[in-house]
């Protein structure tokens, strides 16, 4: 389920729109879904993204081989704030995601691309996660006051995390669990219980 999706070779262009997903709540629905081409969406707002089980909607789903940029958009009340999957590699900058239900950012299966300037905040659970054997660039990201983790690496996932402040979150900063193998530089961790944690065979 979805309000909107785009499924064309050519560049998908969105620029001041307001998007809510209305319908039930009781099963997984996206709110918008990029599946090819190149993506420009600036200054939008997508929100009511609803989850069912460990099926969780996002806000806006980036997949295949989806590439482009997302900026100075708003994420707010979804399971997700932004979903990137498959092999999909967008630029995400400026965007302010908060009060997601599970995460803002949630890079998964071999998704790429670069998380840069975005306040990933007052979420459920994590700032950003990372599952699978994503790999982006996450760079001065503001992730605070979640309900678990700043930014959460799982899986196989790597990466540079550059420059980022994890900050008031309930557990920890950063956590690497799984077999993941970031690379981190240069983050601040403050006012976490914990501040970077490194977990199972990472």
């Amino acid at each position: 389920e979805y309000v909107l999706r785009y499924e064309g070779s050519g560049p998908f262009s969105l620029r001041g729109l307001n998007v809510r997903w209305a319908g039930p709540t009781n099963q997984a629905a996206d709110v918008v879904v990029v599946c090819s081409g190149e993506a420009d969406i600036e200054a939008c707002r997508f929100r009511g993204a609803a989850s069912a089980g460990l099926e969780v909607g996002g806000g806006l789903v980036l997949r295949g081989n989806v590439h482009g940029r997302v900026a100075a958009c708003r994420m707010d009340n979804n399971g997700y704030g932004i979903k990137v999957i498959e092999e999909a590699a967008p630029t995400l900058v400026d965007n302010d995601c908060r009060d997601n239900a599970w995460a803002v950012i949630a890079y998964l299966d071999n998704a790429g691309g670069t998380a840069s300037g975005n306040a990933c905040c007052n979420n459920g659970i994590h700032g950003i996660v990372l599952g699978g054997d994503a790999e982006p660039l996450l760079e001065r990201n503001d992730c605070a006051d979640n309900g678990d983790t700043g930014i959460a690496y799982n899986d196989g996932a790597a990466g540079l995390a550059l420059e980022n402040r994890a900050r008031g979150n309930r557990m920890h900063g950063i956590a690497v669990g799984d077999e993941a193998e970031p690379t981190l530089e240069r983050n601040t961790c403050e006012n976490n219980r914990y501040g970077i944690g490194f977990f199972d065979d990472a």
